[in-house]
């Protein structure tokens, strides 16, 4: 009984004994390890990694079977490349299964940095960010959007799934939904988080507040229809995805320039009137004191409402009409000629007119010709009179027959769609474009110059006689003073002249 006793004892001692030798073997297998024992990272990181062993000594470095220049249990990987890439193994004096062990290290392009984050609201509905991605490989990267509250500054992530349906275009677009995340109480500041298995990168924060930014698309349906020569109207609509409850809270601001102008006038501003709410609300505006026949541009502006802090949208799509036209002003320097005649003996003469044409500034449309009236009278009798009408495109006339006797008055007036110029133009005055014949004018005017002539030649040959006569004979102007009173006697004093006659000829 007690020999079986000792040999149940010899038994579990063994056993024990195995089971101390199994168990340093497993200590001795487990007594080296590499912390961490797999690394993801960008390149141009660092990595650190620890080989931690019970014995405390040095250690030998591989990567991928590769033995490296160190002995210390740190090694330290900075700016790494895809080069650092690999297994990575700490050993103690020799690499076998019980006295080493091993790091994976995968290292490849993190994403770069979102740019040019933009938010804006133009339904008053929904909040569109969008922003550029560095290169077309990070598109694959997880996106997402943090938001931090204006007044708790926490920050929240928010899921969102970046549109890019055409490979080449670089811009990402999320939307979020006002009623969703209870944006109206408040502004947030948004960033774009992007992030791959090799790393994380954020763009530039933007501030968006909603009271403030919130923003209409430019109005729609934009028309302009000229109304006289001085007025145009223009029409429009709301703008696409505007928010129905929103839209009586919209303002708008008209514009208007000439065609070519650099400066936009403001005609004024107006809001919808009562209708239907759920019908699409349109209104119009009239634009007075235009220039005649000018082509004129209107774009509408939009806004939430009059508040001092609200934004006017873009401007829309620009449209252009052309006034009507008006009465042209007048031509200028209007001249006349009469046409020498061949015939001295004929009754009727001819007269050639020109002038010019209206000024720029003043056509008020296009020039579709000119009026030519001569009224002429006949002496001082104001009831022989006749009148003559010509219209032409150019800036002359010539008329012939016109009577001789007779005073003619001549006025011009230009004319377009509109009218007739509202001012005449013509020489200073009545003129008399053919008052006598030409040959019986000439006749009178030798009549009268030959007996002239005669006259003359007769006073001067008088004068010359008369001259001549003084000259070779002298005349004597004798006085005989008062008698002397002295002496009784008499003294006689003689003084003369010789008198000139002078002719004088006009």
């Amino acid at each position: 009984m007690a020999s079986s006793t000792w040999h149940r004892i010899n038994v579990v001692c063994f056993c024990l004994t195995l089971l101390v030798q199994r168990s340093g073997s497993v200590l001795a297998t487990n007594e080296v390890n590499v912390i961490p024992a797999s690394v993801q990272t960008s390149i141009g990181s660092t990595i650190t990694l620890d080989c931690t062993q019970a014995q405390n000594t040095s250690v030998l470095w591989f990567q991928d079977d590769k033995q490296l220049p160190t002995t210390t249990q740190q090694l330290i990987l900075s700016d790494v490349s895809v080069a650092n890439k690999g297994i990575y193994k700490c050993c103690l004096k020799e690499c076998s299964a019980g006295n080493s062990a091993t790091s994976t290290v995968d290292i490849g392009e993190g994403p770069r940095q979102p740019l040019d984050l933009t938010c804006e609201c133009r339904d008053y509905m929904n909040i569109n960010c969008s922003w550029t991605m560095s290169d077309d490989g990070d598109a694959k990267s997880n996106i997402s959007m943090r938001i931090q509250d204006y007044d708790t500054l926490k920050w929240h992530n928010l899921p969102c799934k970046a549109s890019n349906d055409l490979p080449q275009d670089k811009h990402q677009y999320c939307f979020f939904n006002l009623h969703d995340y209870k944006f109206y109480k408040s502004g947030y500041v948004y960033k774009i988080r992007s992030a791959n298995k090799y790393g994380e990168a954020f763009s530039e924060e933007v501030n968006f507040h909603l009271a403030q930014q919130a923003m209409p698309y430019p109005p729609d349906d934009v028309i302009i229809q000229a109304l006289s020569s001085n007025s145009v109207n223009v029409t429009w609509c709301e703008p696409p995805l505007w928010a129905v409850s929103q839209a009586r809270r919209l303002e708008f601001k008209v514009e208007y320039k000439p065609e070519g102008g650099n400066k936009w006038v403001v005609a004024g501003s107006k809001k919808f009137g009562p209708g239907e709410p759920r019908k699409k609300l349109c209104t119009s505006m009239k634009i007075h004191s235009l220039e005649p026949y000018t082509s004129y541009c209107t774009q509408i502006r939009a806004r939430k409402d009059s508040s001092s802090y609200s934004t006017f949208s873009e401007p829309s799509n620009t449209v252009c009409a052309t006034t009507m036209e008006d009465d042209p002003g007048k031509p200028w320097d209007v001249k006349y000629r009469i046409l020498p005649s061949a015939d001295d003996e004929k009754d009727t003469r001819s007269v050639s007119i020109t002038w010019k044409p209206v000024h720029k500034e003043e056509r008020n449309g296009i020039i579709l010709g000119y009026r030519i009236v001569l009224h002429g009278v006949h002496g001082s009798d104001e009831t022989n009179t006749t009148r003559l009408e010509y219209n032409v495109t150019g800036t002359n006339l010539t008329v012939h027959g016109l009577d001789n006797y007779r005073t003619y008055t001549i006025t011009v007036q230009a004319f377009n769609s509109a009218g007739m110029s509202w001012e005449k133009a013509s020489p200073d005055g009545p003129i008399p474009v053919a008052p006598d014949k030409a040959g019986e004018v000439s006749h009178i005017f030798v009549a009268l110059m030959v007996p002239i002539a005669i006259v003359c030649l007769v006073f001067m040959s008088y004068c010359i006689w008369h001259r001549g006569k003084k000259i070779l004979k002298p005349t004597y102007d004798i006085q005989i003073p008062e008698r002397a009173r002295n002496d009784n006697l008499y003294v006689t004093t003689v003084n003369f002249r010789m008198q000139e006659s002078e002719c004088l000829m006009s």
